[in-house]
């Protein structure tokens, strides 16, 4: 079903960001570079397209994340919906070569604050969860089923 849903997902977002790229003009008068800005730009909406779905499928099913692909995830979500929405601007509000050289600037920031995002959650160790001192009994039905009701009720 996940491999099933990303991958429609997925085919939704190339035509969506398609037909964006194709209504959208370009940012600059040489055809090359707003193409591969317009390029970018579909890039990152595909990007944080997928990104929104597989948070929002996993806090809809309630599945938890490992720490490493939690981290990496969330980086490359901040940085994609950072770009799709500089690129954006860039792209429709045609703005002066400073304010250009400014939003390059927030590009390559926010860029390098995801990089410590990802150092953090791949580089820093997660911390233990304490053990209980009492040692439970490996086959008690009723503990099975007190948390098998706990989770249903969720």
């Amino acid at each position: 079903m996940g491999k099933t849903l990303v991958s429609g997902i997925g085919a939704v977002l190339v035509l969506v960001s398609s037909a964006i790229a194709g209504f959208g003009h370009g940012d600059s008068s040489h055809f090359l570079i707003s193409g591969a800005h317009l390029l970018e730009q579909t890039v990152f909406i595909i990007e944080a397209g997928l990104i929104i779905f597989l948070f929002r499928f996993a806090g809809h099913f309630h599945l938890s994340w490992d720490r490493i692909s939690f981290g990496i995830l969330l980086g490359f979500g901040i940085s994609s919906c950072e770009h799709v929405a500089t690129w954006g601007f860039v792209a429709n509000a045609s703005p002066s070569g400073h304010v250009r050289t400014l939003f390059d600037f927030v590009n390559m920031a926010t860029f390098h604050v995801c990089i410590l995002i990802w150092f953090y959650y791949v580089l820093v160790p997660s911390r233990v969860k304490a053990k209980s001192a009492v040692p439970l009994p490996e086959n008690n039905l009723a503990i099975w089923n007190r948390e098998l009701e706990r989770l249903l009720q969720q």
